[in-house]
């Protein structure tokens, strides 16, 4: 189950908690309604030990309750940030359990799945060991975890994120700059997703074969936002069409790079992490698992090869 307690408070930390929610296929989404401090009482912070008669709590402790004594883990989307006079950390994300464990090994199979999709996605994720820039952090204080002792085989699990880390998660769909550039360089928008759309252009040929300049123009689009570089792409290659397509279930932007002859397109993310913007994710056809390892990666681009037919070498 995720749960995001500060939604509006900790930014992105809504976005965060809806791609872990799809990228985990988690069972449960819980996401709190105000502010913490809607409140002058304190009252609408829910993580804090003294808030316990609240929905929140209430839809958290019915959901483990009924699930018995099957093994279950409850994962928090929470955010930190700069503070005064204290060391910041380096990883992305700073993660602990409500038992205070801090070596993955020790984690339930269900938490140290989470650590490792984490890990997988590219991100830094470290424990929280009592280090001066991991101070202050904890998970067993919080007021969800304190059902803990009354359930059996489940674990709480808090993820701290970082700016740079949530800002990964930060949904495309009101960048009205970005759709302004596209279309004022005749490139259309598409709203939809991207496994969908791709599955919808019935072919199975493989990706174009994409020049490494027109590589290093759009490379320079992500990360400089330069629209010079958008400027030239048709211009420089008309050979290729280009579409903008916005990822209706990320809120991620993707440019589609195709020919005339029917192939699938090659797409790269205008989203994609810098430290990944060069990886390239390879799938011979459009499958389900390889768009959403592309998607929730943040890999720089995704490309196609020939399917391999049935008795073929």
């Amino acid at each position: 189950m995720i749960q995001v307690p500060r939604p509006i408070f900790e930014r992105n930390s809504f976005e965060q908690g809806v791609a872990l929610f799809e990228r985990l296929k988690a069972r449960g989404l819980l996401i709190a309604g105000a502010h913490p401090n809607a409140n002058v009482d304190g009252r609408a912070d829910l993580v804090q030990p003294e808030n316990k008669q609240n929905l929140f709590n209430l839809a958290h402790q019915v959901f483990l309750r009924e699930a018995g004594s099957d093994p279950q883990v409850v994962v928090q989307s929470r955010a930190f940030g700069l503070r005064p006079n204290r060391p910041m950390p380096k990883a992305d994300i700073l993660f602990m359990t409500s038992e205070g464990q801090a070596s993955q090994d020790r984690m339930s199979p269900l938490a140290q799945h989470v650590i490792q999709t984490l890990q997988e996605d590219g991100l830094h994720v470290q424990a929280i060991d009592g280090s001066p820039a991991t101070a202050g952090f904890e998970a067993g204080s919080v007021t969800q975890a304190l059902y803990l002792n009354q359930t059996r085989n489940k674990e709480f699990l808090v993820l701290w994120a970082s700016l740079r880390a949530r800002a990964r998660y930060q949904w495309q769909t009101e960048n009205l700059l970005q759709e302004s550039q596209f279309r004022t360089l005749g490139i259309p928008s598409i709203v939809t997703d991207l496994h969908s759309h791709l599955t919808s252009l019935a072919t199975q040929s493989p990706s174009p074969a994409v020049p490494d300049g027109l590589r290093t123009l759009i490379a320079r689009y992500v990360k400089y936002r330069d629209t010079l570089a958008l400027q030239v792409l048709p211009q420089e290659w008309p050979q290729f069409r280009f579409a903008r397509l916005l990822e209706q279930n990320s809120g991620q932007t993707f440019l589609l790079v195709s020919t005339s002859r029917s192939q699938l397109p090659a797409v790269a993310n205008l989203t994609a992490l810098e430290s990944t913007s060069a990886a390239t994710v390879v799938s011979d056809g459009v499958h389900q698992d390889r768009i959403d390892h592309f998607i929730s990666s943040r890999a720089g681009w995704l490309e196609f090869t020939p399917v391999k037919k049935e008795g073929a070498p």
